[in-house]
């Protein structure tokens, strides 16, 4: 087998932050996926004529197959091998449905409940000429937020720090957008000039 020795490090140390440096490393790791299977079905072994088909009989009369042995294997390391394929199946799957799933360790409120958005402590901000910065804990509402994008309501994550913010993620309100006012009142906040 031949040793092949790819210089990544060099390829890897063009990129001075961790963003680009994750996309092309994802980006190598899918052109790789994608050769590895291409040359992986042009290569793979074929299924050989002489493969035997065990049939059992189920309860309502029907022929199922049940099991395919090659010549030579027994039904156990045939069950064997299904089982580690299975397990390995499901480990995917489960590891799959948790980068999909959204969780929120914080409980959602909804912004009709008046007295629970008060407590959240919420404040506008001057962000810039057409937005403000909507200060206070907005985890409990972040859903609701996300729900006022048509509104004018957006989260950004790459914010710069003005007073009273140090930078990053947070909620930004267009003062110019024409449901402004109704954003403001379910905020429970006057209007931010």
């Amino acid at each position: 087998m031949a040793t092949i020795k790819c210089n990544f490090e060099s390829v890897l140390a063009q990129f001075e932050s961790v963003e680009s440096l994750n996309s092309v490393v994802k980006e190598i790791n899918a052109q790789l996926t994608e050769a590895y299977k291409k040359r992986y079905e042009a290569i793979k072994p074929k299924a050989k004529k002489d493969e035997t088909v065990t049939v059992s009989v189920s309860s309502d009369g029907t022929k199922k197959p049940t099991s395919v042995a090659k010549k030579g294997e027994t039904k156990n390391e045939k069950k064997g091998a299904k089982k580690s394929e299975t397990k390995a199946t499901k480990k995917a799957e489960k590891k799959e449905s948790k980068k999909r799933e959204r969780t929120y360790e914080v409980e959602q409120i909804a912004l009709t409940d008046t007295k629970a958005v008060k407590k959240l402590g919420l404040k506008f901000v001057p962000y810039n000429e057409k937005c403000v910065l909507l200060l206070g804990d907005t985890k409990p509402i972040a859903q609701a937020l996300r729900n006022l994008k048509k509104s004018g309501v957006f989260g950004n994550g790459h914010l710069k720090a003005v007073k009273g913010f140090d930078g990053g993620f947070g909620w930004l309100v267009n003062k110019e957008h024409e449901n402004y006012a109704q954003v403001c009142k379910s905020l429970g906040l006057k209007k931010a000039v």
